[in-house]
């Protein structure tokens, strides 16, 4: 779903969406979807979220987004968005995750291609 090389550990480093994510507004990717989440964080970041009746906790941070609001959508605030490696159950190892949190309506997806 990612590229499988490791980036540096910066969690608390904001950028721009990366070109081709998931999470990029506009630039649309062919069968992007997202799904609503449940999402706990600890000191501003994700620890763990439920998706599709399952509970995943986060092991690593591997970078963090900003996606600008869409002007014509009228709301002023964008996306904070996390990739993340998480896994369901210990032993099981990790895979990639793309979640967003919608800052004006406090609501989590997790994008999916």
């Amino acid at each position: 779903m990612f590229e499988s090389e490791r980036l540096p550990d910066f969690p608390w480093a904001v950028s721009v969406a990366p070109e081709g994510c998931l999470a990029q507004r506009g630039g649309g990717m062919i069968g992007e979807t997202s799904e609503p989440v449940e999402v706990w964080e600890r000191h501003g970041r994700p620890v763990q979220f439920a998706w599709r009746g399952r509970l995943y906790t986060v092991l690593f941070v591997r970078d963090r987004w900003l996606v600008q609001a869409d002007p014509h959508s009228g709301s002023m605030a964008g996306e904070e968005c996390w990739r993340v490696e998480a896994t369901p159950l210990r032993g099981v190892p990790p895979a990639l995750y793309e979640l967003c949190h919608e800052q004006a309506n406090d609501r989590w997806s997790l994008s999916i291609g």
